[in-house]
């Protein structure tokens, strides 16, 4: 199924690029001379390479004003780009966040095809993270937003979410619930309540572990070791349970899956049952799912029938979810069906089956939906119905958003993921508007047509705005004919405006 996407229209800086010489130059005017051009790009680079040198060595104030230097002096040389992300990662290193935020929204906005702007999304994330564990709420949404951006790009593209992209909207989820509960708490006067119970535990920045960057380095140096020499170093970290050493736990569990799985599967196992930081268990978690094994199996079930904690219980669903034999089919189906399970867990085990048809079929999540109370939960399997692109799958979704038993809420989900793009056959959806009675699922028909790009969209829109006698319904189809730039739409504006109806 094809995801709609947002455009975003850049506008154009103005200035002129010259080649000259082989290196291409950007500036307001011509240069006098092609040597003017190769001097300022050698001094450039120069002040670059300064700079970089002053990041390497965790000079960060003097990285901070090289950065910003270079751009001063050389606004139209190849490194200005990349200097934004640089003096912002710099910023970052010393906690100056909101700083380094301005920074890369400046790159974005100055230089959107920089060849950092990839590592400039994924350090905006780190930082929203960041600001979103102190209980700023508008950050942790960011954060959340640009999580759930990231693996949705993932899925659409068919290769489901990475690890990276997976643990990030985790991570963003978690984030975006614990400022939430802090902000209640805090309403209530019990941020010590809050920390007593470890709400914060999770993602809390380490202290007074100077030395923790260093030992991170040395176990990354480990996996270019044999393995038998690594193995009892790792499992020593593994066995530590001071604060300091939580990030090292981490380090060496990815180190470990790096390795022989029949040498280190037993060990990783361990950590995901009996690791008393949950971060190290979901590290843990996260890696068996790249297992496969019926033992790595055996423990996901083991865990998820253990713990109490969601989030633990998440990432086993998801870790079931990449096992792919049929018997994690069963039993994420299991789950799905499980009236005792909490619902954030029960939502990731239908998000997940919709990701594998084998798992999942239409029969199956119709008579899902039938068992579910949650309203949520209903909307999840209408997301899971419009992944399976079935004909049965549609019609049914188009049967709920006509049923007035039916809340309007959850018949505007069915309307939305029945008609979506490569889903549904717009002539199918025709006489559709005529059969709703209620202004609200008007209005999301309307949408729909507008998110389609069909030429057949547009008639409908057409015909919408020539019949209907509600004026707001019909200044919403004005408003999205308007944004789709259709010849056809701007001749029926241009006949709307010289010859209104009378």
């Amino acid at each position: 199924m094809k995801k709609q996407t947002h455009v975003h229209r850049w506008l154009a800086t103005g200035f002129a690029v010259v080649v000259f010489g082989g290196m291409a130059w950007s500036g307001g005017a011509q240069p006098a001379s092609g040597a003017a051009v190769l001097v300022q790009q050698d001094e450039a680079e120069i002040s670059y390479r300064e700079a970089r040198r002053a990041l390497t060595r965790e000079n960060f104030r003097q990285a901070i004003e090289l950065f910003a230097g270079l751009r001063e002096r050389y606004p139209s040389s190849q490194y200005a780009a990349d200097s934004y992300y640089w003096q912002a990662f710099s910023l970052y290193r010393m906690d100056a966040l909101r700083d380094a935020l301005d920074l890369l929204d400046a790159q974005l906005t100055t230089h959107p095809g920089a060849s950092t702007a990839g590592d400039a999304r994924d350090l905006e994330l780190r930082i929203r993270g960041r600001l979103g564990q102190r209980g700023d709420a508008a950050s942790a949404e960011r954060s959340l937003r640009l999580a759930e951006a990231t693996l949705a790009r993932e899925v659409s593209r068919g290769v489901g979410p990475p690890g990276g992209a997976a643990y990030a909207y985790e991570q963003a989820l978690a984030n975006s619930a614990m400022v939430s509960e802090l902000a209640l708490r805090r309403a209530a006067g019990a941020l010590e309540a809050v920390q007593a119970q470890g709400l914060t535990g999770a993602f809390r920045v380490q202290e007074g572990c100077d030395e923790e960057e260093v030992q991170q380095a040395a176990l990354q140096a480990l996996m270019q070791m044999n393995t038998d020499r690594a193995l009892p170093i790792l499992e020593k970290v593994l066995a530590r349970r001071d604060e300091c050493s939580v990030p090292l736990r981490k380090q060496a569990i990815f180190v470990l899956s790096q390795h022989d799985p029949e040498t280190t599967e037993s060990i990783i196992i361990d950590v995901a049952r009996n690791d008393p930081e949950p971060e190290v268990q979901e590290a843990a978690i996260f890696w068996l799912s790249q297992v496969g094994s019926d033992t790595a199996l055996e423990a996901l079930t083991d865990i998820l029938s253990a713990s109490d904690d969601p989030r633990l219980q998440e990432n086993a669903i998801f870790a079931l979810s990449q096992h792919g034999s049929a018997r994690a089919g069963e039993l994420l189906r299991g789950y799905a069906l499980d009236s005792t399970r909490p619902d954030r867990v029960r939502e990731k085990a239908i998000f997940w089956l919709s990701q594998h048809p084998d798992n999942a079929d239409a029969d199956f999540l119709i008579e899902l939906y039938g068992r579910l109370e949650s309203e949520s939960l209903r909307e999840s399997v209408f997301f899971s119905m419009a992944q399976l692109g079935e004909t049965s799958a549609v019609e049914w979704m188009l049967e709920r958003a006509l049923d007035s038993n039916e809340s309007i809420e959850l018949r505007k989900q069915a309307l939305f993921w029945g008609g979506q793009d490569g889903t549904v056959d717009l002539d199918r959806l025709g006489g559709l508007y005529q059969r709703l009675e209620n202004r609200e699922m008007k209005e999301q028909l309307i949408f729909l047509y507008a998110q389609r790009q069909e030429p057949a969209a547009i008639e409908r829109l057409i015909d919408i705005a020539r019949t209907e006698t509600d004026p707001e319904l019909r200044k919403r189809v004005v408003f999205w004919l308007g944004q789709t730039g259709d010849e056809r739409a701007i001749e029926y504006l241009l006949e709307l405006v010289e010859d209104p109806p009378q």
